[in-house]
């Protein structure tokens, strides 16, 4: 039912492979305050350490207290070494000065310019993330389990004015860190019916606006039960695509998001509802897009209908079509009568 973690050249060969291996997968550093500003940086790091992340995010120049926040706590010496040892610290910098610094024409040297435009690509990045999360002031700070997937978050309250007050307030979220990541645990292990129950139980249990950090996980559900055993693969796959899809919308990108969503429903991962639902939403966002390939659109509706006809949903794309096809037989007939005048 659907419902809504011994001899000397065999030892120096394995050395020289361990030299070789480690060479080719260095940990990104972190900067002087041991924090990293890339959200794939720190999971790389936290899966190697075996730590939590904390995500913060500041709007410094754009808020009364990022500044502060930025120079008093995640700065100090105090923060490096209680939280900034216990977990893999994450900083979204969203403020004035830096996207003062990201900008290219500011520079002259070559040097100065390459190091803009890595810095406006990083944020470009941490932006697309960002934006996905409906922040509503900031500082804030998401807590997040090894693999950067989220599960809870703070707004900027007084607890945030010292490393002391910061602390407690994350201590009090370690039981649900553990409970976290025992919840992913489940999502690697067992049978495939087991699997997909174990995400199906993320999906019901973690708050929506949290899901757009988890969607990889819900992305792998159909190499998770390739053979559909739990009958779950196009329910929790339609997680990704929403998410997915969002992402491109958000930015204002509505081809690309059309894209994702036309392309699984002509695949074979999403079945019934899921194929219909993303026919449909394809088609709406066409439309929204101010897309005048009409064809295109009425085709995206027709193939919602047929995906799964007896639904409310298949019945009003008929009513959309149906008035689309008169509008547009009336236009071609007054085309026609404004020919025969001339």
């Amino acid at each position: 039912m659907k419902i809504k973690k011994i001899f000397f050249t065999v030892s120096a060969l394995y050395l020289t492979l361990s030299l070789f291996i480690s060479c080719g997968n260095k940990l990104p550093q972190a900067d002087e305050f041991g924090i990293f500003h890339e959200l794939s940086d720190g999971v790389k790091t936290a899966k190697s350490e075996k730590k939590n992340i904390l995500l913060f995010i500041t709007m410094g120049g754009f808020d009364a207290e990022s500044d502060d926040f930025v120079s008093k706590i995640l700065h100090s010496p105090e923060y490096k070494s209680s939280l900034g040892g216990k977990y893999v610290t994450v900083h979204f910098d969203f403020g004035s000065e830096a996207y003062m610094n990201s900008e290219v024409s500011h520079f002259t040297t070559d040097e100065e310019r390459k190091a803009a435009e890595a810095l406006n690509a990083q944020i470009s990045r941490n932006v697309s993330l960002a934006r996905t999360l409906n922040l509503t002031y900031t500082p804030c700070v998401f807590l997040m389990n090894e693999d950067g997937y989220a599960f809870a978050d703070e707004l900027y309250s007084e607890v945030f004015d010292s490393v002391e007050s910061l602390s407690e307030m994350i201590s009090e979220y370690e039981p649900d860190f553990v409970t976290f990541q025992e919840m992913v645990d489940e999502t690697k292990k067992g049978t495939p019916v087991e699997r997909m129950e174990a995400l199906n139980v993320i999906y019901q249990i973690i708050d929506d606006k949290y899901l757009p950090t988890l969607k990889e996980l819900f992305k792998s559900a159909p190499e998770m039960d390739k053979k559909n055993e739990s009958g779950l693969v196009s329910y929790l796959y339609f997680v990704y695509l929403m998410e997915e899809s969002k992402k491109f919308t958000a930015a204002g990108d509505f081809v690309s998001a059309v894209g994702v969503l036309r392309d699984a429903a002509q695949s074979d991962t999403l079945e019934g509802e899921e194929k219909q639902q993303a026919f449909y939403m394809a088609a709406n966002l066409l439309i929204q897009a101010g897309a005048s390939d009409f064809t295109a659109i009425l085709g995206l509706l027709n193939n919602a209908v047929l995906a799964s006809p007896e639904t409310d949903l298949a019945e009003t794309c008929r009513g959309i079509i149906l008035q689309a096809t008169e509008i547009l037989s009336g236009n071609e007939d007054d085309s026609e009568s404004s020919s025969e005048v001339k």
